[in-house]
């Protein structure tokens, strides 16, 4: 089989991750995976162990129509058997290009595809592209029910395949140096949060939460994004002093290990992997309750769920765990056991690659 997963490109991220995850599956299976990428941006290139393929086009909406014609002709040069796409946006592009090519397709849902607002054509023109996908895998439950519920699709069309994570990987690399966790070595109380520093990850949340708690607290933030808009409000909030910025790292595991807490304000999220990965490290995890995600994985006895938006019930929370090392050390418990029971990456890649066969044979309707 000769996939093709395109990406908008290679930023050290959980869909970046995972579509890594299934690259190297698939490749180690005897299949040829090629990595298609709209922009040969990011960090997270050195971790790709297949071959990658840049468009050399900007992801945005003044470029679609170059994305897609140079995306049809990688998929005739390629002659690809199937096409696999992660992120809504990609998804939309790789369909067209796809049906342009009369190549079979696998589209990813990894999150809530509610479109309050939206137009009816452009709803009616998603839905055709959905429908005409070999498969669509979900990575929870709920959006699945939220994709059928919004578009009107058949439930034998999307099949809902977790993601898993790779638990030995994840607890080598939390071994390596850096600075930071020395750093954070001198904290009373660490809160972790990684992720795109932007408005849907909800990082405003947390700063607002942190504003009523002690100087003990000290908070690191792992990920790219509007940096200084979030540190502009944390000094507005008077906890500047107490927030810090790390940006963007290609291995945030060692932070995640050290860290006395992890957090996961987000306003909406798919299947939020990087809280697996905390999880898999043994730490506590506090997971605003977003549509689509995180009540899947937290069920109260390996980490908590607070209201979206609600900084007060958060900054609660954390104070109660401060004091509470027995809690910690028992909700990180519940957590490894969740995710070596359940979130294991090999049973998830033998899924998927069962998926991704039958629908490059078309014997999925």
């Amino acid at each position: 089989m000769n996939v093709g997963i395109v990406l908008p490109y290679l930023k050290a991220g959980g869909t970046e991750r995972q579509a890594r995850y299934i690259a190297r599956h698939l490749r180690d299976s005897g299949h040829q995976v090629t990595i298609v990428v709209a922009e040969s941006t990011g960090t997270f290139r050195d971790e790709v162990e297949v071959e990658t393929v840049s468009l050399g086009v900007p992801f945005s909406k003044a470029y679609v129509p170059l994305l897609i014609y140079r995306l049809i002709a990688t998929i005739n040069n390629r002659q690809f058997d199937l096409l696999l796409s992660r992120a809504w946006n990609t998804n939309m592009v790789t369909a067209v290009a796809s049906l342009v090519s009369r190549t079979p397709y696998v589209l990813f849902l990894s999150g809530s595809t509610r479109r309050d607002g939206q137009g009816g054509l452009k709803l009616t023109v998603e839905g055709i592209l959905l429908r005409r996908a070999a498969r669509i895998i979900s990575v929870s439950e709920a959006a699945k029910e939220n994709c059928m519920e919004v578009y009107e699709l058949p439930p034998s069309l999307i099949q809902v395949i977790h993601n898993g994570i790779r638990i030995d990987e994840i607890k080598n690399l939390s071994k390596q140096a850096s600075a930071d966790t020395d750093r954070m070595g001198e904290a009373d109380f660490n809160v972790l949060f990684v992720g795109r520093v932007i408005h849907r990850k909800g990082a405003d949340v947390l700063l607002r939460a942190v504003q009523r708690l002690d100087e003990r607290v000290k908070v690191w933030i792992v990920g790219g994004g509007q940096i200084r808009k979030y540190e502009a409000l944390a000094g507005d909030l008077g906890v500047r002093d107490r927030v810090f910025f790390l940006g963007e790292k290609e291995n945030p595991f060692p932070e995640l290990g050290r860290a006395d807490l992890f957090v996961l304000p987000s306003r909406s999220e798919g299947f939020p992997n990087v809280l697996l990965e905390a999880m898999a490290l043994g730490r506590p995890v506090l997971a605003a309750d977003c549509e689509t995600g995180p009540d899947e994985i937290v069920d109260g006895s390996n980490g908590r769920l607070f209201p979206v938006e609600d900084s007060q019930s958060l900054s609660r929370e954390i104070e109660e765990l401060i004091e509470a090392d027995g809690k910690r050390e028992k909700l990180g418990r519940g957590a490894q056991r969740t995710v070596q029971k359940h979130f294991s990456l090999e049973a998830q890649l033998t899924k998927m690659e069962e998926t991704l066969q039958c629908a490059a044979s078309g014997s999925l309707v």
